[in-house]
């Protein structure tokens, strides 16, 4: 082996390490962040306009996993409906969703836009 091909693998490993960090680092802030909105703990779950909760059914200690994960979602495409005048192409952006995918969830939904 040559010494450039020595220095290249040593390049490789030290940018593979950093690699490896840096994506256990983002794995580790995305699972506390999760674990916040699930816990309620998140800042932004506080601006969550009350109002949103009187046609949804009051989730009781039986309530699924996915049931709460569902109303939370649709709380969210919700408020940022209200927030951004009913622009699906701003609502959208604001949760950092591609515009097709807010609109399927919309769908998902069921959420009139404009009863909003």
């Amino acid at each position: 082996m040559s010494v450039e091909t020595n220095t290249l693998e040593k390049e490789y490993a030290v940018l593979r390490e950093k690699l490896i960090n840096a994506l256990k680092k983002e794995y580790v802030q995305s699972k506390e962040k999760l674990e916040n909105v699930l816990t309620g703990k998140a800042e932004h779950l506080t601006q969550i306009d009350p109002s949103l909760l009187k046609d949804i059914p009051e989730l009781t200690p039986d309530s699924s996993f996915k049931q709460k994960v569902f109303l939370f979602e649709k709380h969210l495409v919700i408020q940022a409906l209200k927030d951004n005048e009913q622009h699906i192409g701003r609502s959208a952006h604001a949760l950092g969703l591609s515009y097709q995918n807010f609109a399927r969830r919309i769908k998902t939904f069921k959420i009139d836009i404009h009863a909003i």
